[in-house]
C-alpha cells in the first residue's frame, strides 16, 4: 500500500555488475591471457517518481555503462533492474535519423518505429516542430543541418515521446 505522500519508485537497481574480459599481452605472456575487468561492481540505486539525477564523474568511470543497462542495451553480469515505465535513452543528439530524409521525413518515420499512432503523428510533428523553431529547415534535408539544429530536432522528438523514465548520455553539449 502506497501511502498518499510517498512516491512511488520509478527505478530500483541492486547489486548491479558489469564485467568485461580484457585480453593482455605482454613479453612474459606474448601469448597473451585473458583478465577480467569490473566496469561496474555492486550499484545500487534507488529513484522515486519525479526526481533528477545527474550522475557525475570521470571519462571511465562507467556513468554510460550504466545507463546503457538501465536502458535495456546491455545486459549487466549480476544484479538485477526494476523500472515502472517506459524508458527511452538519449544518447548523443541523434536518436537515429537518416541524413537524406528532412526533418519531418525523419520524425515521421521514427515516430511510427517507436510506436506513435497515425492518430496523433500529426500532434507529435507539430510539437517537435514548434520546439525546434527552425522555420523552414524542418523541411530540408537533415544532413544540412548544424549541429545545433540536429540536437533541437532530436531532443525534441525523444522528449515528446513523454517517457517515464528519461536518460540523457553527453547529449545537452549540442
Amino acid at each position: 500500500m502506497v501511502l498518499e505522500n510517498e512516491s512511488k519508485e520509478a527505478l530500483n537497481i541492486s547489486n548491479l555488475n558489469v564485467d568485461y574480459h580484457m585480453f593482455n599481452r605482454s613479453k612474459r605472456k606474448p601469448f597473451g591471457e585473458f583478465v577480467d575487468f569490473y566496469a561496474l561492481k555492486d550499484i545500487q540505486i534507488k529513484i522515486s517518481e519525479g526526481e533528477i539525477v545527474a550522475l557525475l564523474g570521470r571519462n571511465g568511470a562507467g556513468k554510460s555503462t550504466l545507463l546503457k543497462c538501465i536502458a535495456g542495451l546491455l545486459r549487466p553480469s549480476n544484479g538485477e533492474i526494476v523500472s515502472n515505465g517506459r524508458i527511452i535513452l538519449l544518447s548523443g543528439a541523434d536518436p537515429g535519423f537518416i541524413p537524406e530524409l528532412t526533418g519531418r521525413q525523419n520524425v515521421i518515420e521514427l515516430a511510427l518505429a517507436y510506436g506513435i499512432s497515425k492518430i496523433e503523428l500529426n500532434d507529435f510533428i507539430e510539437s517537435i516542430e514548434d520546439f525546434a523553431d527552425i522555420g523552414e529547415a524542418f523541411d530540408r534535408k537533415f544532413s544540412g543541418y548544424s549541429s545545433g539544429m540536429r540536437g533541437k530536432v532530436g531532443f525534441g522528438f525523444i522528449t515528446a515521446l513523454n517517457p517515464d523514465i528519461l536518460l540523457m548520455d553527453e547529449t545537452l553539449g549540442v
